[in-house]
């Protein structure tokens, strides 16, 4: 058994060279008083990460950076969606949710700034997972990258699959509904939590006519059929505006 862990750390965007203050610490506490394994992690900037990994010398970092080359706004935008893991890690790849999934930097149509997702295929109980974490945007064109997301699950399905995203979509979008149905036909099956995972301020209004447009749950977990999942629990550890998916799999 395992414990993998999927967590939106928060970029504030308006902070230049942001690291985070004491969330890193405070997450490395979680991660080692829970025995998380697998942490899949988005809107991470380099001085944040540098700073979490300064607190586990016993776990490794995979994943590169959206943008691979100096920009006006680099300090503030460049983020990473790592796969950290005290595993064995066999090979990880950065994709482009872009029409060239090769091209590392490449905005998809349009797009502010890139997306990406980072895959990293681990040994773990004497089996061979790749784990893929990616994080969608919520201005533009969400169903194009999904589509590219599919090529990306499409050239791992040999071996067995975990998806951690923010997908900025909540459950029941009909978007989301098609990519999960979808999914399914690849035995991919969603882990529910039946819980909010992101601190909407405006979640009040999400009853209203703006329900499609208040997003409270966008974090979601997609595992192999032939995985058993035995516990998932959404954690109120106040770290990010998002909350922690945390489930034990055997």
């Amino acid at each position: 058994m395992f414990t993998l862990a999927n967590i939106n750390v928060k970029n504030k965007v308006l902070t230049s060279k942001y690291d985070g203050g004491e969330m890193p610490k405070t997450l490395s506490h979680i991660i080692k008083e829970r025995q998380i394994d697998i942490i899949c992690a988005e809107e991470v900037t380099p001085n944040y990460v540098e700073k979490l990994m300064s607190y586990l010398p016993n776990y490794q970092l995979t994943g590169k950076y959206r943008l691979t080359k100096k920009e006006i706004f680099e300090n503030h935008s460049n983020e990473s969606n790592p796969i950290i893991t005290n595993q064995k890690v066999i090979e990880t790849n950065t994709y482009s949710l872009s029409k060239n999934i090769w091209m590392l930097g490449k905005r998809s149509f349009l797009s502010l700034l890139p997306r990406i997702a980072t895959v990293t295929t681990i040994e773990i109980n004497n089996s061979i997972i790749n784990i893929i974490n990616t994080r969608l945007d919520h201005l533009t064109n969400i169903a194009k990258k999904l589509e590219y997301l599919k090529q990306i699950i499409e050239k791992y399905r040999e071996n067995q699959i975990i998806l951690t995203s923010d997908f900025n979509l909540n459950e029941d979008d009909p978007l989301f509904i098609k990519f999960a149905k979808e999914r399914e036909k690849q035995n991919l099956k969603l882990i529910k939590t039946n819980t909010s995972t992101f601190n909407n301020p405006f979640a009040s209004l999400q009853k209203g006519p703006l329900k499609n447009f208040i997003i409270t749950s966008p974090d979601h977990i997609f595992a192999s059929r032939s995985l058993k999942i035995i516990e998932t629990k959404v954690l109120e550890d106040q770290i990010s505006d998002h909350k922690m998916i945390l489930t034990k799999i055997k």
